[in-house]
C-alpha cells in the first residue's frame, strides 16, 4: 500500500510518520473488519515498559512488583479512551515528538498537547481506582 500512495506522500512531513499512519489504518481497517478489538498486553511485554519500571540494581521482589505495576498500567491504558491512549502511547512508549504525533494522527500540535494532558487524568483516575499512583 505504500508502494501505491507514493506520489501522496507530502514531502514536508517525515517519512517515517507517513508511513506509521498507513500501518495504523491498516491495522484499524482490519480490525474492523473482523470486528474484533485488541486484547491484552499492548505494553506489559514490552521491554520499554519493563525497563521504565525497573533497573538491573533491584531485588526480585521489587523487579516482581514493578512487573504487577505494568500490567496494571497496561489495564488502565485500555480503559481510557482510544484518542487519548493513542497519544500517551505514541508520546510516552514510541518517544515521538509532539510534531511528529501531530503528523501520525493528522491533528494540530496544540491538540496533541490537549490529548496528552486529558489521557494523563484519565489514567491517573483509572490507576488511581486500583491505588496505584504515578
Amino acid at each position: 500500500k505504500t508502494y501505491r500512495n507514493l506520489n501522496g506522500f507530502d514531502a514536508s512531513l517525515q517519512f517515517s510518520s507517513w508511513i506509521y499512519r498507513i500501518a495504523h489504518n491498516e491495522a484499524i481497517s482490519w480490525y474492523r473488519k473482523k470486528n474484533v478489538r485488541p486484547e491484552g498486553h499492548l505494553i506489559a511485554d514490552s521491554e520499554e515498559m519493563l525497563s521504565f519500571l525497573s533497573s538491573k540494581e533491584e531485588g526480585a521482589d521489587v523487579t516482581f512488583d514493578k512487573n504487577v505495576n505494568a500490567q496494571r498500567v497496561n489495564q488502565a491504558l485500555m480503559e481510557i479512551d482510544e484518542k487519548y491512549r493513542e497519544v500517551i502511547i505514541l508520546r510516552f512508549f514510541e518517544h515521538k515528538e509532539y510534531e511528529e504525533i501531530s503528523d501520525i494522527l493528522k491533528i494540530p500540535v496544540g491538540s496533541v498537547g490537549t490529548l496528552l494532558h486529558r489521557g494523563k487524568k484519565q489514567l491517573a483516575a483509572a490507576l488511581n481506582k486500583d491505588a496505584i499512583r504515578i
